[in-house]
């Protein structure tokens, strides 16, 4: 998305165009098509012929880790 000029837009008519051409390129050559989604985006991606998702990944961990650390530091009485 990024080089469409489309970054943080997952859902504009030029990143969806991309996500048809892959499907049906990889439909075409036998191969499994793979993206990576968040959880709630997979039923639509499948609709699309990807079979493969890479759910997580190893900046979401840590980010997540490191939000929750700062809540819970946040929440500790000052002193």
């Amino acid at each position: 998305s990024l080089s469409l000029d489309c970054f943080d837009q997952p859902n504009s008519p030029e990143v969806s165009e991309v996500l048809h051409q892959v499907s049906r390129a990889c439909a075409l050559h036998g191969k499994t098509a793979g993206i990576p989604a968040p959880p709630i985006k997979i039923q639509d991606y499948e609709k699309l012929g990807f079979s493969f998702f890479n759910v997580i990944s190893d900046f979401q961990c840590m980010s997540q880790g490191l939000s929750n650390c700062s809540k819970n530091l946040e929440a500790l009485p000052q002193g």
